[in-house]
């Protein structure tokens, strides 16, 4: 179960337990979505975690891309022609984002390295890959491009400027395990940010739970093996508005909230033990 799907089965119980913050953004949209939103969202995501990596030293894991390439060579083996475009395609995009060094140089080139990176974790998800399999022909149009180098051109990237430790789609260890391998998009210090490519910059009761539910999973479980600076602050960057919010977590849900919910994961643990 998928940390949204344990937030939309849990509603009454996170309404009880987490409050929207003092903050109200209402933010115009700069940058208007073309078509195929989960695709420019996690072309986005991508062209921010190489932005982050040209700017600091950070610690990232393997791509999700490769994960979709991986379904791939399962589904079909080595010699498929499916296979060998992805591992190509995955090859040639990172080898374009390995070389980007420089913020003010992301362009048309690096959007759609970005996108074809997206594409393939679609292929990550699960479900039949025979149902996705023709998208590895498709390319990018220049919309989908415009639109990823727009939002990459609002980031201020001072604000994400870390002290100690920036990590890119971190996840909880056991916790992650939990809720079928949850990542967030970025840790910076004691900050846990979401990057959100939505038509609307109003802050979504869902997306505050969201983020609860990634704090409570680092401070039980640590951030990729940490366990000693737990995560105080929760934060959202409207990529269409050019702006970050951020409040703090205990704002949002209380230190007793924020056990009921940690009461709510380990309860998924036990269930997982007994299903076993």
């Amino acid at each position: 179960m998928s940390l949204t799907s344990v937030v939309d089965s849990n509603k009454p119980f996170f309404a009880q337990h987490v409050r929207r913050p003092t903050v109200r953004p209402e933010l115009p949209i700069l940058v208007e979505p073309t078509r195929d939103p989960s695709l420019i969202g996690s072309a986005v995501d991508y062209a921010f975690r190489y932005g982050c990596r040209a700017c600091w030293d950070v610690e990232e894991k393997e791509a999700v891309a490769w994960h979709g390439v991986n379904r791939l060579l399962f589904a079909y083996g080595p010699r498929a022609q499916a296979y060998k475009t992805a591992v190509s395609r995955v090859q040639a995009a990172e080898r374009r984002m390995d070389a980007f060094e420089d913020v003010e140089d992301f362009g048309p080139e690096e959007a759609v390295a970005c996108l074809h990176l997206a594409r393939m974790e679609v292929f990550a998800r699960g479900g039949p890959v025979d149902r996705f399999v023709h998208l590895l022909e498709v390319q990018p149009d220049q919309g989908q491009i415009d639109e990823v180098v727009r939002m990459f051109g609002l980031v201020t990237w001072d604000a994400f400027d870390p002290s100690e430790r920036m990590l890119l789609n971190p996840t909880f260890g056991r916790g992650s395990d939990l809720v079928d391998g949850a990542d967030a998009d970025l840790v910076i210090d004691d900050l846990l940010v979401e990057i959100k490519t939505l038509k609307k910059s109003a802050l979504h009761a869902g997306t505050i739970r969201q983020l609860v539910g990634y704090a409570v999973l680092a401070n039980t479980y640590g951030v990729m093996g940490d366990t000693g600076t737990p995560i105080t602050r929760l934060g959202v960057w409207y990529a269409r508005s050019g702006e970050f919010i951020s409040w703090d977590l205990d704002e949002v849900c209380d230190a007793e909230g924020q056990r009921e919910v940690a009461r709510l994961f380990a309860g998924l643990a036990n269930k997982r033990r007994r299903a076993s």
